[in-house]
């Protein structure tokens, strides 16, 4: 199954190995520093708009390589249309 991540981006759902809220990944010295080297080696995709802010990062891995999404919408939607018959406190915290 895929799932839409924003931007017009769909994922596969095999791919994702994480959705994490970006403010409480960002505010971990080892999230800030997972962030800052996906980015530098090249594993970073901003699908926000040019007026979204960012509100999440979906972790995937395509192939051997990790993938790291910035994207517009949050981590409790984007957990949500992975399981839609869920209810909600079946939802692991994120």
């Amino acid at each position: 199954m895929y799932i839409h991540v924003g931007g017009g981006h769909m994922v596969s759902e095999e791919d994702i190995l994480g959705i994490f809220d970006l403010d409480n990944l960002t505010s971990s010295a080892g999230g800030e520093e997972f962030l800052k080297k996906c980015e530098k080696e090249g594993h970073f995709l901003n699908i926000c708009g040019p007026f979204d802010l960012p509100k999440s990062i979906i972790v995937t891995e395509w192939g051997d390589t990790l993938q790291t999404i910035l994207s517009p919408i949050t981590s409790q939607t984007i957990s949500k249309r992975q399981n839609p018959l869920a209810e909600p406190d079946e939802f692991p915290e994120i």
